[in-house]
């Protein structure tokens, strides 16, 4: 399967520490690093600080880290949009670890394959709103939410639903952390949002501001979120 992970070059140490290690342990997968935009190092643009701050950009956020990984993900997106990657494709994000590494290549197509007809995108790693979410297990390798945060993991079904992901940030009227965008994105668009029933990949504990469980990780406070 085509695999791609994003960094930069300030955060190339997480690749050394954790990532290849990790990784390196699947036949199946072999992520190709993808450059992404170093957001400290440039001034917002201005289609980014024309719209109102969204409810993601709070007071300590970097907002220029944030554009950054935004950025990164359309420049991301055009790239295999114009390659026309038709096939199912995986993108990491440089925190990204492989929980049970023995067993993920079997997991990762037993997911796949499973998947229902109507599939676009597929999550290996996420965690969801306590108060608003519902889950459905749809098979025992897939499951359906109705909300799902993170993005640092992610099955494709090919290059269109890049192009409704890419469109939808520029139209959106707010600026807010990627996870918002493909959110809004899936939901407005009527994209079931399917998620591995067995949890593949966590982000690295040492990146995050709170891990919330052991088998799938996320920031946030513990009372707000949940796994499943």
């Amino acid at each position: 399967m085509k695999s791609f992970v994003i960094s930069v070059p300030s955060l190339y140490h997480r690749l050394e520490e954790t990532f290849w290690k990790s990784f390196s342990s699947s036949e199946l997968i072999n992520p190709e690093l993808f450059a992404g935009v170093e957001g400290k190092d440039h001034e917002l643009p201005e289609w980014w600080v024309s719209k109102t701050k969204g409810n993601g950009i709070l007071e300590h956020t970097n907002e220029n880290a944030v554009w950054g990984l935004v950025q990164s993900y359309i420049n991301l997106f055009n790239k295999l949009i114009d390659e026309k990657i038709d096939e199912p494709f995986l993108i990491l994000e440089d925190d990204s670890t492989i929980i049970d590494e023995e067993n993920f290549d079997n997991d990762l197509e037993s997911f796949v394959k499973h998947l229902p007809n109507d599939w676009s995108i597929g999550y290996l790693s996420g965690y969801m709103k306590k108060d608003t979410t519902e889950t459905e297990q749809i098979n025992n390798y897939v499951s359906l939410s109705n909300s799902m945060m993170q993005t640092n993991a992610i099955v494709y079904k090919n290059y269109k639903v890049l192009e409704v992901l890419r469109n939808q940030i520029y139209e959106h009227d707010t600026t807010d952390p990627i996870d918002f965008y493909f959110l809004e994105t899936f939901n407005k668009n009527q994209i079931p949002l399917y998620y591995s029933t067995k949890k593949l990949i966590i982000q690295y504990p040492y990146y995050t501001t709170t891990v919330i469980e052991p088998t799938m990780g996320g920031a946030g406070s513990s009372d707000d979120w949940f796994v499943d």
